[in-house]
Order: structure tokens, then sequence, then C-alpha cells
């Protein structure tokens, strides 16, 4: 037997104890605490069959594509193994985290506790020594009134208190544990997808087989989430009528300390009456006869101590063999629970064809409610044969010990005739016939009976509100599964409007879209834990402000009767004492109002939380958009950087004395044929794709008509924007032949290495140095760094950026001449308009304090272009253009980048994994980009 079985069937011993060894008026306090534990123990045992089930459909799916053929078997095995690898460490690091998270939690409940009970502590002292000012003069019975009160009230309060930190606690605990589990299921989606990722760059998978493995794993985990939400909901069920059934055995017994309490408290009267009557025409003296009511007295007592005693010990006994029992029945059927699931999951990984998927999960789901009821009804029948055998026990205890005390009245009445003179007799009573066994017994089990049929109707009305529970029970179950299934559906309406509403959306985009709705999907189910947690802690709280509202009326009331007239202090207090102890009696009558308060509360959290994961899938969409539009002004920057570098060094190359003029016209006559070729190649792949139905190009500008379908990944598959896509691809290929282009002409001017990247970084200020280096890398040729050092001629290098910031420096003044002009006029305009609007003595500010009506453009810096200067001022821009030409090659041109990688924000722009080649990264992502 493993020890999370013995755990298990150790686990249900808690109720033995509260019904066996608990004090009857910390049974409902300790039956609260056994329904939290029980709580976060089948949430833990869910979480464990969740991961379990996980792992049998990765099998299947993977299982499905070895059966094809699309993977080998030995690279089946290796994820396979490698995806167990990634939970196992997954595993490991979150219950160390948890471990850690719950330690801290743990200390800072510890210091949370001795704050308040000091606290605490100090409030009952300052209360005390107020009472003892009060009670200076006052004579014993009122203070000894006062004590009690006090007494009464601090008790009260300290528990309350104690249990208001406690549900505070147990909440935060519940957080932490509810965070662990959503982080967990969040990994588990992430580790499936970034393997099969690695699985197509290591080629064992195709990048097709692995998108279409991806699609069916989120409908498979979208049906799991489907099973689940049924079997916890059937949980709920069946702890929430295990929990109200507890509630119904230990009022039971709790109406045996009732019949014990009220049947000696009948006896006490009885003998007080019986010696009052007797003492009125006794002849015996009143010493004697008080002494005589005292034994009597005492010797109740003794026989409820006895009772108490026997009881204690009994139900010691009986604890053994009651344990024993359910440990063993309980220990028997866990491990065939145990089995069965084991034979099921191996059942699914052992076959060799493909497994439907659907119908595992639905096996899944019957099985585990099955099990669910059966331990249920097992565990419910242990607790009635226990809660039975001790009414049992009890009843024969309270009998014998009934019988002891109606024995104490005749032996009283013999010990007063034998304080009588001879042949007198007990005035106006005739002498108690000396009382055998069988006829005390008999009185005994006559008050025993009527104390039965008392509690027998007590628990017929007890067993007509547990089988309202019941159905109460039901109906909420029915609820939740109508909730949680419409619930899902509008979130998928809403992830497929999302995702239809899109221009342009990719196969990878989609998948990432995907997953990310699929975390959102993994963490909106009903939990038992926190919903639980949190509802206590919010009624404690409820209740708080409650007493504090009421106490604060009673402190204005009693301040407006202090005015009214002088009454005594001590008397005021000893009213507010009363009042606040009422305060906490009547705390019972108020939950159930405040109780509907809070779960109205909660449904409105709960709502809020939803709406935010939504707007979490809509700044997901954005951000993909965001990042595609990055790409995409990367790729026309580099593209027209190409150009200009280009034109550039063709200029040169002109300009060269011994120009090989064939072998230049063969280069511009090849970069031409390959910009033919890669549109007759982009052509021919939108004629294929419109034969095939799926409109991706320019020839195919009309899509088909939109037809319902079953499957949601094909609706999405054949909804693509076939302009953006033609737009993007024939960049991509343009920026290919660009970049070759480019990097002939480079290897025939010769220009270094760092006089290109010095080019490279004035025509793009605003690429990053990293993307800069591989755009370097990949225009300039390998062996132009040996060629550094072969002896040609330095004036390329040195021409190239001089007269490439001569361009910047006579574009800028070109801006800023037409900027002045456009300030100028709109100057004059200004002023025009305030001499009209205001009166002439305004003063107007001068035009030396006027600010310049520039403005930036982007991270470049740069100003923004104007509309052309009127034609007086032609002439003035010209001048002043000429003279910022004749000293370009003076001036310093500073070019102001962004910050290196290493400073930028890393929670808005992630960093890749590993580097790759520019050339390389272009293909994947369009254009050369640091976004995954």
């Amino acid at each position: 037997m493993s020890e999370a079985i013995k755990d298990e069937a150790t686990f249900e011993d808690k109720m033995v104890d509260v019904m066996v060894l608990e004090e009857p008026h910390n049974m409902y306090q300790a039956l609260e605490n056994i329904e939290m534990s029980t709580l976060l123990r089948a949430t833990s045992n869910l979480e464990l069959i969740r991961i379990q089930i996980y792992k049998d459909v990765m099998s299947c799916l993977l299982g499905g594509l070895r059966s094809q053929g699309q993977t080998s078997s030995q690279a089946h095995q290796r994820l396979l193994s490698v995806l167990h690898g990634q939970l196992l460490g997954m595993e490991g690091r979150l219950k160390e985290e948890r471990g850690e998270r719950m330690a801290a939690l743990a200390g800072h409940c510890n210091l949370e506790t001795r704050e308040e009970m000091e606290a605490e502590h100090h409030r009952e002292a300052a209360e005390k020594a107020r009472a003892e000012r009060l009670c200076q003069h006052a004579d014993q019975q009122e203070l000894l009134r006062c004590s009690v009160l006090l007494e009464k009230l601090h008790k009260l309060s300290q528990s309350r208190l104690q249990r208001a930190l406690l549900v505070r606690h147990e909440e935060a605990s519940a957080k932490v544990q509810r965070q662990i589990v959503e982080r967990r299921r969040v990994e588990l989606h992430k580790i499936f997808s970034e393997e099969l990722e690695e699985a197509v760059r290591m080629g064992e998978l195709e990048k097709s087989a692995a998108q279409s493995l991806q699609h069916k794993y989120f409908t498979c985990q979208d049906e799991l989430e489907e099973v689940l939400d049924v079997v916890l909901a059937n949980q709920r069920y069946v702890l929430s009528e295990r929990s109200a059934q507890r509630r119904f055995l230990v009022h039971s017994l709790h109406s045996l300390n009732g019949l014990i309490s009220d049947s000696f408290s009948s006896t006490s009267s009885s003998l007080d009456s019986w010696f009052t009557h007797i003492r009125r025409g006794s002849l015996i003296p009143a010493e004697q006869m008080e002494q005589l009511q005292e034994k009597a007295q005492k010797e109740l007592v003794t026989v409820r101590q006895r009772l108490d005693e026997t009881l204690n010990q009994e139900r010691r006994a009986m604890r053994c063999g009651l344990i024993k029992r359910r440990r063993e029945l309980i220990s028997d059927m866990v491990m065939l629970h145990k089995q069965r699931q084991r034979d099921l999951s191996s059942g699914c990984r052992d076959q060799e064809e493909t497994v439907d998927v659907g119908q595992h999960l639905r096996c899944w789901r019957d099985l585990l409610t099955s099990h669910s009821l059966e331990l249920a009804e097992l565990i419910n029948n242990l607790d009635e044969e226990a809660a039975a055998d001790i009414r049992k026990m009890t009843m024969g205890v309270i009998q014998g010990a009934l019988a002891e005390a109606k024995t104490i009245q005749p032996s009283a009445a013999q010990a007063m005739l034998a304080l009588l003179p001879p042949g007198a007799k007990l005035p106006s009573v005739p002498p108690e016939p000396e009382v055998g066994p069988r006829q005390a017994t008999a009185q005994g089990t006559s008050a025993v009976l009527q104390g039965q049929e008392r509690l027998h109707q007590e628990g017929k009305a007890a067993l007509r509100t547990l089988s309202c529970t019941r159905e109460a029970l039901q109906r909420a179950m029915e609820e939740e599964l109508q909730q949680q299934k419409e619930l899902r559906k509008c979130c998928r309406d809403f992830f497929s409007r999302l995702c239809l509403s899109q221009l342009s959306l990719s196969e990878e985009d989609r998948l990432r879209m995907k997953l990310e709705f699929q975390k959102c999907l993994s963490v909106i189910d009903r939990c038992l834990v926190l919903p639980h947690a949190v509802s206590r802690t919010k009624l404690h709280t409820a209740m708080a402000a409650w007493r504090k509202k009421g106490e604060e009326q009673m402190t204005s009331n009693g301040k407006a009767c202090e005015s009214r007239k002088k009454t005594d202090d001590l008397l005021l207090f000893q009213t507010s004492l009363q009042e606040r102890i009422q305060l906490f009696e009547q705390e019972k009558e108020m939950e159930t109002g405040l109780m509907e308060q809070v779960l109205e509360e909660m449904q409105k959290e709960r709502s809020a939380l939803l709406r935010s994961q939504t707007d979490g899938l809509a700044v997901q969409m954005a951000t993909i958009h965001y990042q595609k539009a990055e790409r995409w002004t990367t790729l026309l920057e580099a593209s027209g950087a190409a150009l200009s570098l280009q034109s550039l060094l063709i200029q040169l190359l002109r300009e060269r004395k011994h120009l090989e003029k064939q072998e230049l016209a063969q280069l511009i006559q090849s970069y031409c044929q390959d910009l033919q070729e890669a549109e007759q190649h982009l052509e021919k792949d939108e004629l294929q794709s419109c034969e095939s139905g799926v409109p991706s190009g320019r020839s195919c500008h009309k899509e088909p008509e939109e037809e319902e379908c079953s499957d949601e990944d094909e609706q999405f598959q054949l909804r693509s924007d076939a302009m953006m896509t033609t737009v993007l691809q024939e960049a991509l290929h343009k920026c290919e032949r660009d970049l070759e282009f480019t990097s002939q002409l480079v290897k025939q001017t010769r220009v270094s290495t760092a006089t290109l990247q010095e080019v490279l970084r004035l025509l793009l200020p605003a690429l990053p140095e990293s993307q800069l280096l591989s755009l370097s890398d990949a225009v300039c040729p390998k062996h132009s760094a040996e060629q550094e050092h072969s002896g040609f001629p330095g004036d390329v290098n040195a021409v190239l950026p001089v007269k490439l910031r001569g361009d910047v420096v006579q574009k800028n003044a070109m801006n800023v001449a037409g900027c002045a002009v456009e300030a100028e006029r709109l100057q004059e305009q200004r002023r025009s308009l305030m001499e009209k609007l205001l009166p002439s003595s305004t003063r107007l500010p001068s035009k030396d304090t006027e600010a310049p009506l520039t403005e930036g453009k982007g991270k470049q810096g740069r100003l923004l272009k104007t509309p052309p200067p009127p034609p007086e001022h032609q002439q003035q821009v010209k001048l002043t253009s000429a003279e910022e030409l004749d000293s370009a090659a003076e001036e310093r041109l500073f070019v102001f980048r962004d910050p290196p990688e290493a400073d930028r924000d890393q929670a808005q722009i992630p960093k890749r994994p590993k580097k790759r080649n520019f050339l390389n990264l272009k293909k994947s992502s369009v254009a050369p980009a640091d976004f995954p």
C-alpha cells in the first residue's frame, strides 16, 4: 500500500475524532476546519488527475503522428521523454516555490496573529481597569455581575478574532495555492508548444504537421476542460453533501449532551423543591437539613462526573475499533480506484493505432464521477455507523447514570428518618419506601424515554432539513454545469469573432493567439477552495462591520441618555456590556442575509475577472499587430537603405577611372532577372492558391462565400488577407534580391566593414545594433576583412561617409529653413488674429520668446517636413542651404541611436533565445527584428 493511500485513509480519522474526542461546544468549529482541509485535499487530487489526463492526451496525439508516418519512432520517444522531463522539472520548481511562499506566508500570519492578540489584550486590560474604577464604591454583587459580563464579552471577542484571523490566513493560503495551480496549467500548454517548435527546428517534424498537431491539441484541451468541469461540479456536490450530513450527525450527538444536561438539571431542581417542602414542618434542625441537602447535591454532581468519565472511556475504547474498520475499507476502495485509473492510462498509451482522444476523455469523466460517488457513499455510511454506535453507547450510560441519580432522594429520606425521634414521621409527607434497583432503573428509563422522544422529533426535523439541502445542492450542481457550459461557449464565440475581425493573421499568429486563449480557458473553472475561503473571509468582515456599526449606535444612544439625565456610570457600563454581548449572539440571525450580499459581491468580482481576461486577449491581438507593423516598418527602412547604398556605390563605381563596365552591366542584368523570377514565382503561388480555394494573391481578390463548418480550425484557415500576404511576400523577395545586389556592389567597390557599418548607421539610425550588425554581415562578404589590409586605396572609405553626411545635412538644412519660414508665417497670422480679437492695449509676446514651431518625428529625431515657403523667401533658403553645404565636410553630424538591447525593458520587448543570422531571420519573420 502506497503512502498516498495510507494518507487518504488516515485523513478520514478526523471525523471520528470530532465525534469521539471533541468537546460539544467545539464540534461545529472542528467540522468547519475539516471541511476546509477536505477541500484542499480534493483540489490537490484533482490537479494530479489533470496532469495524468494531460499526459494521456499528449501520448495519444504523438502516437497518432507516429501511426500516420509523420514522425519516426525514435523522434516520438525522444519527444515524449523530453516532455515528461520538462513536466518533472516544472513540478520541482513549482514545489520549491510553493514551499518558499507558504513559509513566508506562515511567518507573516504568525506575526499578524501576535500583533492582533496583543492589541486585543490591551483593549481587554483597558476595559477591566475602567470596570475596577467604576466598581470601587459598588457592592460585591454588582462587582461580581460586572466581572461575569466582562469575562463573557472578552471570551466572545477573542473567539471571533481568532476565527477571523484563521479564515483570513486560510484565504491567503488558498490564493497562493490557486496561483501555483494556474501557473502550472499555463506552463503545461507552453511546454507542449515550445517542444513542438524545437522538434520542427531539429527536423524531426514537419512544420505543417506540427501546426496541425497544435490545432488538435487545443481542441482536445477544450474538451478536457469541459470534462473537468463535470468532475469538479460532481466533487463539489459530494463534498457539500458530506458536510451537510456531518453537521446533521454532530447535531444529533450534541442533542445527547443536551439531554444529559436537562436530565441532571431536572433532578437537581426536584431535590431542592423536595428539601424545601420537608423543611417547613420538620423536627430536624435546620443545620442538619442543610447538610443533608448539600450531601444530596454533591452525590448528584458525583454521578454526573462519573457519567462524563464513563463516556470518555467508552468513546476512547470505541475509537480504535472505528478507525481500524474505516481505514481498511477506505484503503481498499482508494487502491481499487487508483488501479482502475492506471489501467485506463496504460490502455491508451500501449495501443499502436490512433486513439480517439474524445472517447478517452469521456471514459475519464465517467470513471472519475463513479469513483467520487462510490467513495462518498462509503464515507457517509461509515460516518452514520460511527454516530449510531456512539449514540447507542451514550444512551446506555445515560440510563445507568439517571437510575443512580434517582436513588439519591430515597437515600436522603432514610437519613432524615434516622434523625427523627423513635416513632416520629416526616411532616405531611409519607416516608419514601425503599426503592430497589429495578424500580430506580424503571424511573430512569422513563426519563430517558421522554428525552428520546423529544430527540426523535428534533431528528425528524433535522432530517427534513438535510433532505432539502441535498435537493438544493443537486440543483446548484446542475446550474453550475449549465453556467460553465454557457461561459465556455461565450468565450469561444468571442475568440472566433476576435480572429475573424482581423484583416491579416498568419498561421503562426493564429496558433499564438490560440495558446493565449487556451491559457484563459484553463483558469476559468470554479475551483473548490478559493471561493469557499473568500466567502468565509468576506462574511466575517461583514459581520465585524455590522457589529461595529451597532456599537457606534449604542455609543451614540448612551451619550444621548447620559445628557438627558444623570445615570449611574456603572449601570451604563453594564448595559453597554450586555448590548455588546447581544450583538455577538445575534450574529447567527444576520448570517444568512450577509451571506447573500457576499455571494453577490463575489459574482461581480468573477464577472470583472472574466472581462479582464477578454481584455487580455484583445491586448495580445494588438501586440501581434504592433509587432507585425514594427517588422514591416523595419523591412521598408532596410529596403530604402539598401537602395540608397546601391545608389552611392554605383556612383562611386561610375567615378572610377578603370571601370569594368561589362562586369557591372552583367551584375545589373542578373539583378533584374532575379526580380523577374521572383515575380513569376509569386504569380504561380497566387494561381495555385486560387485554384485550391484559398485566396492569397493579387490575382484572386474575391474570397469564396463563408460556409458553416463544424471545425473551428478550418474556418480560421480559410480566413486570410490576400493583399497583405502578397505585399509582404513581394517585399521579402525584393529585399533578398536587393541584399544580394548590394553585396555584389560592395565587393566591387571594396568598401571596408567599418565604413559599411558607419554608412548603415547613418542610413538606419533607429535600427538596433544587433540587427545592424546582422545586416552588415549579410551585405559585406566574408573576405572583405581580408581586403581591408590588401592595399586597396582608402579614398573610397573616406569619401562615402562624407558624401552621405553631406546629403543628410543638406536635407535637414532645407527642412530647418522651411520650418523657420513657416514659423514666421504662423506668427504673423497669430499676431493679426490676436489684434482682431483682443484690445489694442494687450501686449503680445515678442518674437524672440516664441517657441519654434517644429515637431519631432519618431525615434530618429528628424524635423517634420513643411510646405514649400512663399516665393519671396526662395532665394533666402537657397543661400542658407549653399552656405551650410560648403561646411558640410567640416561639420560633425550627430546621430542619436536607441540604447543597446541589454538596457531595454525586457517585459515589453522579450529577447530571442538564440541569435540568428539576418538572412535566416528575415525568411521566418519577414523582416529583421528582435521579436519572437
